[in-house]
């Protein structure tokens, strides 16, 4: 929702639910606790009401309960939310800790979003730190990935990040590819 507003007006409805005592069950009552921390944290993350530092709160606490049930769904949710905020703060080692904690635990629940969002950050910080081989080989593996899926909002990151790579490697009809099909790609997302 881009709408930050209505966001936290749902937000506080969940709150309001969660802590009504509706929900008897306790394992059920703490899967939409998380859910709740997990919106926090993205909310907090992104948009005018950005906060950093509750994002990163929310977002450990869903990392720290992952970790104590064993569930890989809130590790995996708070580890690339940990990665993007220390990607934010412009804290690139710690992002891409987080990230690389992410990636196995993504793929072991089959949570591809979250892999690909890892992948294409991981791409972004190693394209940010000139570190274009690295940068190239997370770019192309995202970009065949949501080009395999159809995912087309991946694919405009993915083809705008590999476009950066290739201009920062000089080669510029390279570059001039991917940004164009990343223009396209982003004019056939509007008309859907």
């Amino acid at each position: 929702i881009q709408d930050y507003e209505k966001q936290l007006e749902y937000i506080n409805k969940l709150r309001l639910i969660i802590n009504s005592g509706i929900f008897k069950d306790s394992v059920k009552s703490n899967r939409y606790r998380m859910t709740l921390y997990n919106r926090l944290g993205g909310f907090y993350s992104t948009g005018k009401m950005k906060n950093l530092d509750s994002a990163m709160f929310y977002k450990r606490r869903i990392y720290n309960a992952g970790l104590a049930i064993n569930d890989s769904v809130f590790t995996a949710l708070g580890s690339g939310g940990i990665g993007s905020i220390y990607k934010a703060m412009n804290n690139p080692d710690s992002a891409v800790f987080y990230y690389h904690l992410c990636i196995p635990v993504a793929l072991k629940i089959k949570r591809y979003d979250i892999y690909n969002n890892c992948l294409l950050s991981l791409g972004n910080l190693y394209l940010e730190d000139k570190k274009l081989d690295s940068a190239y080989y997370y770019g192309t593996t995202v970009f065949n990935n949501y080009r395999r899926d159809k995912n087309i909002g991946g694919l405009i990151d993915a083809a705008a990040l590999l476009a950066g790579i290739y201009y920062s490697k000089g080669q510029t009809d390279s570059a001039y590819l991917y940004l164009k099909q990343s223009f396209q790609l982003k004019d056939l997302w509007e008309e859907l």
